[in-house]
């Protein structure tokens, strides 16, 4: 190992121990393991598939102490990965501990391509080119602001003013390119509902703040998977607080804990899941109409149209005409409000197929046709 490589180790904000630390959740080795007596010795259960070495260590926000240099970065992976291909000795490195476990990059906090290419340049001198992730992490709001550099009276934004979808293509089509055995994970994204947020999703025209942050999370999922992303989370599952108007206190699908009551984008979220569950994105089909996007996911059983206005101003479009194959029967899910029952956003509504007439809002219409 050379002497560059020793000293962007040795100066990356690690302990010793945080170097060892990775292996030692990954598979415990009997050989290796650091217990109290009175721990049971258990090791090699095959129980964790992915684990994740840090958070957000390009943050902005904080002094040089707590930032990470991609270069730093990039020689932390290298240890936490596979111990630096072995050089720094037994009991080092996720890889050396469980081959089959994916070590999955400190989700960055933006969207920032070029650092990925300098972390991609460190491996290339340092690991004969090796990427020593094997996902690539990221996390970004829509918003006014500059990634999480909010506003103190800024807003969210709709996925397609913020040009998500071709914002992560690119990081795919780079990924494709440089690391093309990597996933590309975006696992924080999203808005919250109270107005005095920061990040919240305002109000516009008969929708509220609730049902636009339903609609634009739904948007968000569409986006992320014409862009060719693998995994894509959104933060969080409940809201910290509800009454509380902070950045990220009232992103979630629910309440705060103790109440758990579902919002609009509970029910939109899980009808999206049921009627795309096992399809995958084809490609987008031309509507002819600047107003209107049409995505479709499929396989080889059915296949699923989703129809929206990507637009900011609860724009309607009435009587598209929606172009089906063949002359079966289709089904049609409007994506539906939070007084309406659970059970009711996993139904569809049978429709002749050929050309099917929708009426088209900023909410997306999902219509599902069998592949054959």
């Amino acid at each position: 190992m050379s002497k560059v490589v020793r000293k962007t180790l040795a100066d990356s904000p690690m302990t010793s121990a945080r170097k060892r630390k990775l292996a030692q959740v990954a598979a415990r080795p009997d050989s290796e393991i650091d217990l109290a007596p009175d721990q049971p010795r258990k090791s090699g259960l095959g129980l964790l598939k992915y684990i994740e070495n840090w958070n957000e260590p390009d943050r902005t926000w904080n002094d040089r102490q707590g930032r990470f240099h991609p270069y730093e970065l990039a020689a932390m992976c290298s240890a936490d990965y596979d111990g630096h291909k072995s050089a720094l000795g037994s009991g080092h490195g996720v890889k050396t501990a469980d081959p089959n476990m994916k070590l999955v990059l400190a989700g960055l906090a933006g969207l920032d391509l070029p650092y990925l290419k300098a972390m991609k340049l460190w491996a290339d001198y340092n690991r004969g080119g090796s990427f020593p992730a094997d996902v690539i992490n990221l996390h970004h709001y829509s918003s006014n602001g500059n990634e999480q550099g909010f506003k103190p009276d800024g807003h969210g934004i709709s996925p397609e003013a913020d040009k998500l979808k071709e914002r992560m293509q690119a990081i795919a089509e780079w990924r494709n390119a440089n690391v093309p055995d990597a996933e590309l994970w975006l696992t924080e994204f999203g808005y919250d509902t109270n107005p005095t947020s920061p990040l919240h999703a305002p109000a516009i025209g008969s929708m509220n703040a609730e049902r636009v942050q339903a609609a634009w999370l739904v948007r968000s999922y569409l986006a992320l998977a014409a862009a060719g992303v693998d995994r894509a989370a959104m933060f969080m599952l409940r809201d910290v607080k509800s009454t509380d108007g902070g950045v990220f206190a009232t992103c979630g699908l629910v309440t705060e804990k103790g109440q758990w009551k579902p919002k609009p984008s509970w029910f939109y979220l899980a009808a999206l899941k049921k009627r795309l569950n096992g399809l995958t994105f084809d490609k987008e089909i031309p509507s002819g109409n600047p107003d209107v996007l049409v995505y479709r996911f499929g396989n080889s059983v059915r296949q699923a149209y989703v129809v929206w206005c990507p637009t900011s101003e609860d724009k309607h479009v009435k009587g598209f005409n929606l172009k089906l194959p063949g002359k079966t029967m289709s089904g049609v899910l409007p994506l539906i409000a939070a007084d309406d029952k659970f059970h009711n956003a996993g139904f569809a509504t049978p429709v002749p197929t050929g050309v099917l007439k929708l009426d088209v809002s900023e909410t997306p219409t999902i219509v599902t046709v069998p592949s054959k």
